[in-house]
């Protein structure tokens, strides 16, 4: 009796089946497994695509290496060795000679050719300089010039991109403008989008030409597909805007239009951006950044603008730290207060000593409403985040709200606000001694730890 149609059914029902009940049996487990497959990083789709490649290229190699084996054993070798192994091991002996001997003259013959681009270079490169220097005073004409880059396009590759690092005003626009007749800006804008040392050398020169050019070909590389040339490109408008302080009618991305670029991108691209825009942190928390919080709704952009911020270790106006902490998302409200310490240091960084420390002092009792308003929060997230920021601000008119923080049943806040009285001087440890002797014997341990903690650190401090 045949059962092959049935077992087929069978297996065709219980296909369509299985992935119906699945997540019925497994919620949790199936769950889990659809979230890591989403939210699975493309770098490492690209990674995995990479290594496929690779092998199969090593899997053709090997099979062409063993079809020419068996051909030359077929055809050569078994003429003379009857035997199959050692027709075999000769056919193998034979083809690896072979390859060896044409790996020597590849190599031979481009060592010879790399002298000659040497020599060749030795000679050209200071007739295409000479060219060039007159071209960008307006001494003579393109032709020659065209003349040397249809011939010579490596050699006047090079020139160029030295000539356009060193040259300013009229000499660099012109040199920009033999750049684009020549069709080298959608040439380098094309090698953007190839390996890193291709990506680099071509974005460092778009970032050199003149703003007219350089600036709209960046901005199209902003929208590539790959992580890296994004980055890169947004790398090189942050360095260009800064350089050249791009108006806003020159460049459609300003400072702050390419920060709201790159919180609105992948943690990758902020990491790198991270340090290039900290060089225009003041500007950009004067000016830019404000409207930004103000204008940005959605919390995802807003939480990575504070986590940048709180990375340049610097502060917000306190006018934008109050629009902040009346967010309904309780982690931007915890980022606003983490920003308060900060703000109080950059205060009065400008002028004489006496006026900093006035300064200070005003900026702080201004930032006490905040921390307050911090601590009396629901979530425990902000009311961490009003702890640190009691602590570095050193405000006693919190100390009450600080030792309810460390009653509370939550013994992470506890230990927080049990460290935050520890920094806090005489009436906080005052606060923590009565702590060690009272009957919450978890609270105590806690309050010995902290005051342990600071006198540690202070004893640090001192020594160093």
């Amino acid at each position: 009796m045949n059962f092959q149609p049935t077992r087929d059914r069978a297996r065709r029902l219980g296909l369509r089946l299985f992935p119906r009940f699945l997540p019925s049996l497994f919620p949790s487990w199936f769950s889990d497994v659809m979230r890591r497959s989403q939210d699975r990083p493309q770098i490492v789709s690209q990674d995995f695509h990479g290594q496929s490649v690779v092998f199969l290229k090593a899997v053709l190699v090997m099979m062409a290496i063993l079809a020419t084996v068996w051909a030359m054993h077929r055809n050569v070798t078994s003429r003379w060795i009857h035997e199959v192994p050692p027709s075999l091991a000769v056919s193998c002996l034979m083809i690896q000679f072979v390859l060896a001997l044409v790996g020597l003259v590849l190599s031979g013959s481009t060592k010879k050719r790399d002298q000659r681009r040497q020599r060749r270079a030795a000679h050209l490169l200071p007739l295409i300089r000479h060219h060039m220097a007159a071209y960008a005073l307006q001494a003579q004409g393109d032709a020659e010039l065209r003349r040397l880059h249809q011939r010579h396009s490596r050699e006047f590759d090079v020139c160029l991109r030295e000539f356009l690092n060193n040259a300013s005003g009229q000499a660099r626009h012109h040199l920009s403008q033999l750049a684009g007749n020549l069709g080298l800006v959608e040439d380098w804008k094309h090698l953007a989008t190839r390996d890193h040392t291709a990506r680099t050398e071509a974005i460092e020169a778009l970032s050199l030409l003149s703003t007219d050019l350089g600036v709209p070909a960046l901005e199209a590389l902003i929208e590539h597909d790959s992580t890296l040339v994004r980055a890169a490109a947004l790398k090189a408008l942050v360095n260009v805007a800064g350089r050249e302080n791009l108006p806003a009618d020159r460049c459609k991305m300003d400072l702050p239009a390419l920060f709201r670029a790159t919180i609105s991108s992948s943690l990758l691209v902020r990491v790198l951006l991270a340090s290039d825009l900290r060089c225009h942190a003041h500007s950009l928390a004067q000016n830019g950044i404000p409207q930004l919080l103000l204008a940005e709704r959605s919390a995802g952009p807003l939480l990575a603008a504070l986590e940048m911020i709180e990375c340049w270790r610097y502060g917000l106006p306190i006018e934008s730290l109050h629009s902040l902490l009346h967010h309904s998302n309780p982690r931007i409200r915890a980022g606003a207060l983490r920003l308060a310490p900060l703000e109080s240091l950059h205060a009065g960084s400008n002028g004489a000593w006496t006026s900093q420390r006035q300064a200070v002092r005003s900026n702080t009792e201004s930032l006490v409403p905040l921390v307050i308003s911090g601590l009396l929060d629901s979530d425990v997230t902000v009311k961490a985040a009003a702890l640190s920021a009691a602590a570095g601000l050193n405000v006693p008119s919190t100390l009450p709200l600080i030792e309810h923080c460390a009653d509370t049943a939550d013994q992470h806040l506890a230990s927080l606000a049990c460290l935050a009285l520890a920094t806090m001087g005489p009436p906080g440890r005052a606060i923590l001694n009565s702590k060690i002797h009272g009957a919450n014997a978890r609270l105590a341990a806690s309050a010995v730890e902290s005051l342990a903690s600071v006198q540690l650190a202070n004893a640090s401090a001192f020594q160093a």
